[in-house]
């Protein structure tokens, strides 16, 4: 669950990815605004996008206004156009359900036309009683008269002035219009005057942005998919109809809190979390979080009376701040409000005084330090009785085989045997290692004795979670009556509609890209054979006579989403070769960061040389052709990173055998000082004699 204005920031978020993650820590960013015009409502959001992620500055809702009012307004105009045009129809016949439906499909298609055209033709078929067609014309000028003369305009730039929050215009970057009202001329002109054209930026599709954001967030929050940055997401609460209150009732249903405790309120930011400390007597309870009337989240606990008992010296007990006439207990409920914007308890805690010991350690004399002692020494003897025996079964061996080894060495030296390679392998006796004698007994031990102290210790309270109190069976049935009047739909006008409406998005959006999305990726003669489609297209759709046509309709749709493909793919292989650029610098880097030391440093310089080849190529890349011919890049990386592996471990293993060598030469010089100094002074003026 994600507010819309949050899944279109997250949307343009990734659009810029790179720019942002680029930025430095200390870096506010910038400032988005999110103009939305939707179907029956519409919003202002103001968003700051930096390192960090986004966060939601302001956000206005307003019920009142939305595209289906445009519309409307339409409605009116087209039904006066009528009443001029044809004197027979009344205004009574241009009321009746079946003309309202033509007239609100023919005031939407019109609606679209004047976003870019300064008239709109149409036609209103087979009307009243005569089955009149009525041809309809209809000016952008009447059209503005129109939505000035119900305030529509106005409506929209009071919810953009409270959004704005007390924020400088100068301080926004630039602002998103969404939502297919949103190409309407006059929004498009008030949103210029409030926030000068420049502001004005196309980096979203108007018809997409929440659907694409959408798919970001998810995967963001995915578990089995994760994105390699980390974009943190702060929201704030528009929603409420009054704020989120604490309520807690005792065993007889009465509340217990004086008052209601507000926790939360439309413009706080969330997640959050709330903590509040509260007194209850020993007791059942029952604890919701509320807005209003509607219950978001009910749990039940239970607490136990003090222990007292485990006190038995009172007066020490008193002097630790133990009142042995309160009975209340303190409690700490944890309240948050999460990434979806749910509230929910999030734990109960008690804290009361415990009786605590703790260890205290002192040395002491060692009682039985003698008889250790002479354990020790009876121990030792026996080891050097044990290590004499069997150094008194080894020499016999070891001077077998000794000679054994000179006989052998004697007959390989012998000319007969010059040839001979296959002789017996000797094997030495096993020599018996000195024994190490036993540790000396401790002359003082530890002694461990249990200390009392009175501490205050929180300890969790066990709780039962239910949802809200719903009446399940008028929900119920409202189901099963919305689940009739979904059967009662008449499915062939249904997959008519879906029909009709999906080439008129695919003409729209063809339309749409010509000026703003493929506007670099098509040449002027692209651009006119398209819109010469589209115009035939439209032509078609106006000749199309109901609903026997509906397969007529999808193969033409289908022929339309194949000529435009080529175009659409042209561009999107330049915006996945911005993600390829973005993603190898990265990678990159990070295999530069991962592998240091000098011995890599050809290696870097390689990977250096080979990102510079992939950026001269992209920036070669022409604009009107499909962008290929970078596929090569995971193999291309693997190669690196196995090669700055082997390096890094070759160096590796060097020094750690150069540490060895250093260590052994240690070792050997502490012995030779050893032995030095174990020489008897006869030993050495015999040295001398010798020198």
């Amino acid at each position: 669950v994600v507010s819309q204005h949050m899944a279109v920031g997250a949307g343009y978020y990734m659009r810029r990815v790179g720019e942002f993650q680029a930025m430095a820590a200390d870096n506010a960013g910038i400032k988005l605004a999110i103009l939305s015009i939707g179907e029956i409502e519409s919003f202002f959001s103001i968003l700051q996008m930096n390192k960090a992620g986004i966060t939601a500055l302001s956000c206005e809702c307003d019920q009142t206004i939305g595209s289906i009012d445009f519309d409307l307004a339409l409605v009116h105009l087209i039904e006066k156009v009528a009443l001029q045009k044809c004197k027979q129809i009344t205004l009574d016949e241009l009321r009746t359900k079946k003309t309202q439906i033509k007239i609100l499909k023919t005031a939407n298609t019109m609606k679209k036309s004047l976003t870019m055209n300064a008239k709109a033709q149409g036609t209103l078929e087979c009307v009243g009683d005569n089955q009149v067609d009525i041809p309809i014309l209809v000016t952008l000028e009447d059209f503005n008269a129109v939505i000035a003369e119900k305030k529509l305009l106005s409506k929209i730039r009071s919810m953009i002035e409270k959004g704005m929050n007390n924020i400088d215009v100068k301080d926004i970057e630039s602002i998103e219009c969404i939502g297919g009202a949103s190409r309407v001329k006059g929004i498009q002109e008030l949103v210029a005057q409030m926030f000068t054209l420049e502001k004005i930026t196309k980096r979203t599709n108007p018809d997409e942005a929440v659907g694409f954001g959408l798919g970001w967030v998810g995967a963001m929050r995915s578990t089995k998919y994760k994105i390699p940055y980390n974009i943190g997401m702060t929201d704030i609460i528009t929603n409420l109809s009054a704020p989120i209150s604490l309520h807690v009732f005792n065993e007889k249903n009465e509340q217990v809190l004086a008052k209601p405790l507000d926790m939360y309120k439309n413009q706080e930011a969330f997640p959050k979390s709330k903590k509040v400390t509260l007194r209850f007597a020993p007791g059942k309870y029952r604890a919701q979080l509320r807005e209003g009337e509607i219950v978001h989240e009910e749990t039940t606990f239970e607490l136990h009376k003090k222990n007292f008992e485990q006190f038995t010296d009172k007066e020490f007990a008193k002097a630790a701040g133990v009142d042995f006439e309160d009975e209340m207990i303190s409690t700490k409920v944890k309240v948050i409000a999460d990434n979806d914007g749910y509230f929910k308890f999030a734990g109960l805690t008690r804290t009361d005084f415990e009786l605590i010991f703790d260890d205290k350690k002192t040395m002491i004399p060692n009682e039985n330090l003698q008889q250790l002692t002479e354990e020790r020494e009876v121990e030792i003897k026996k080891r050097e009785e044990e290590y004499a025996q069997k150094m008194a079964e080894f020499e016999p061996k070891q001077k077998e085989y000794e000679e054994l080894l000179q006989k052998q060495e004697e007959e390989k030296k012998l000319p007969e045997n010059k040839d001979k390679k296959d002789w017996p392998k000797l094997e030495a006796p096993e020599k018996p290692v000195k024994p190490i004698n036993p540790p000396e007994p401790p002359k003082e031990v530890e002694k461990i004795e249990k200390v009392p102290r009175i501490a205050n210790m929180s300890q969790e309270v066990n709780v039962k979670f239910s949802s809200g109190f719903y009446n399940v069976q008028q929900k119920a049935q409202e189901l099963k009556q919305f689940e009739l009047k979904c059967q009662s739909v008449d499915q062939k006008q249904l997959q008519y509609d879906m029909a009709h409406n999906a080439i008129e998005t695919v003409i729209y959006n063809a339309r749409d890209a010509v000026e703003y999305g493929l506007k670099k990726h098509i040449t002027e003669e692209e651009k006119q054979r398209i819109l010469q489609i589209c115009e035939e297209a439209h032509e078609f759709v106006q000749q199309i006579e109901g609903k026997h046509q509906t397969e007529l309709l999808k193969k033409k749709t289908e022929e339309l989403a194949k000529e435009f493909q080529q175009f659409y793919q042209r561009k999107q292989s330049h915006a996945d070769l911005e993600d390829f650029l973005y993603r190898a610098k990265t990678e990159f880097e990070a295999l530069k960061q991962r592998f240091t030391g000098a011995e890599n440093d050809l290696v870097k310089k390689e990977i250096d040389l080979k990102l510079s080849e992939y950026l001269e190529k992209a920036q070669n890349a022409d604009l009107l052709k499909i962008v290929s011919g970078f596929e090569d890049f995971d193999q291309v990386k693997k190669d690196f990173e196995a090669r700055l592996k082997n390096n890094f471990d070759e160096a590796k293993k060097k020094e750690d055998e150069l540490k060895k060598a250093e260590e052994k030469k240690k070792e050997e010089e502490k012995k030779k000082e050893a032995s030095s100094k174990n020489d008897t002074p006869k030993e050495k003026d015999k040295s001398e004699e010798k020198k």
